[in-house]
């Protein structure tokens, strides 16, 4: 049996639900998007369907829930370990050999297949878009107006422009690191994640970062259970770049045997627009 490290983020605190406009043919899908920001699409596996999927981009790795494996005949084909906020996890691995989202081309994914009550906060969702699929095409999703595009637009003059890296199948942001001003500072590192409702950062060892103020403790929920975080805020003077300054965020004491090796998650719904040009690798943020 094929055994995978892909070290696999996936937070999915809330979903939203997609409302297709019957008009658009090949531009703009219009969304109906919860306040937590996630979308789900509608997904064709191999001509069957549409099935409700989220699109998560904090997901390395595409899943599947297990009840659509089964109605799929789906076979488990290998396992992977998925690391998390809450820990880490075992799930097994299904090929999808043709998968499409409304109005995307079609892609393939080799796929973990999920409990059901993994993906289900709500609304139902058959299963997840990751990285692995999302990094092939160009996706636009407009909060302001809950509509989404596969393909680029233009690119207003307040527009951040990030360049993004592949790090175990995640995309990964960096940015200079708000608590370190002199020469020679390590980046500043997020998971640009459309699963979050709230910005997450981790904490591997010492005091929580010297830009942010503690405040209460909250759950926070993953693939691998609850774990307890800490309620933080931001300093306005940090991370103003991303317009990121007094915001709310979790603080996870993530131990660095774990091996996420990022400072944390951005929440993509916090921006009016966002555009993921996965073969560019770019980022581009259109703030509120």
């Amino acid at each position: 049996m094929l055994r995978t490290q892909a070290a696999v983020l996936v937070v999915a605190l809330w979903l939203a639900t997609l409302s297709l406009d019957a008009s658009a043919s090949g531009g703009w899908r219009a969304l109906r998007v919860t306040a937590g920001g996630v979308i789900v699409v509608p997904v064709e596996l191999d001509g069957e369907g549409p099935f409700p999927f989220l699109i998560d981009t904090g997901s390395s790795r595409s899943a599947i829930s297990s009840s659509l494996a089964r109605r799929l005949g789906a076979r488990p084909m290998g396992e992977t370990t998925v690391l998390t906020p809450a820990g880490r996890v075992v799930r097994p691995l299904t090929p999808l050999p043709r998968l499409s989202l409304d109005g995307s081309p079609p892609a393939a994914s080799l796929a973990m297949i999920l409990p059901d009550e993994d993906l289900m906060r709500g609304v139902p969702a058959d299963g997840l878009i990751g990285a692995d699929v999302l990094t092939r095409f160009v996706m636009t999703i407009d909060y302001g107006r809950s509509r989404i595009t596969w393909g680029k637009v233009h690119t207003p003059e307040l527009a951040v422009s990030l360049p993004l890296t592949v790090d175990n199948g995640r995309l990964v942001l960096s940015i200079p690191h708000p608590g370190c001003r002199s020469a020679g500072c390590p980046p500043f590192t997020l998971i640009p994640d459309t699963g979050a409702d709230a910005v997450v950062l981790f904490k591997r060892r010492g005091g929580p970062p010297a830009f942010v103020t503690p405040l209460a403790d909250v759950p926070v929920r993953s693939l691998a259970g609850v774990r307890t975080a800490r309620r933080v805020l931001i300093d306005a003077a940090s991370l103003q770049d991303l317009g990121l300054g007094g915001q709310i965020a979790a603080l996870v004491d993530l131990p660095a045997a774990d091996g996420l090796g990022v400072d944390g998650l951005l929440p993509l719904h916090l921006f009016s627009r966002v555009t993921l040009d996965g073969p560019a690798k770019r980022l581009t943020l259109v703030p509120r």
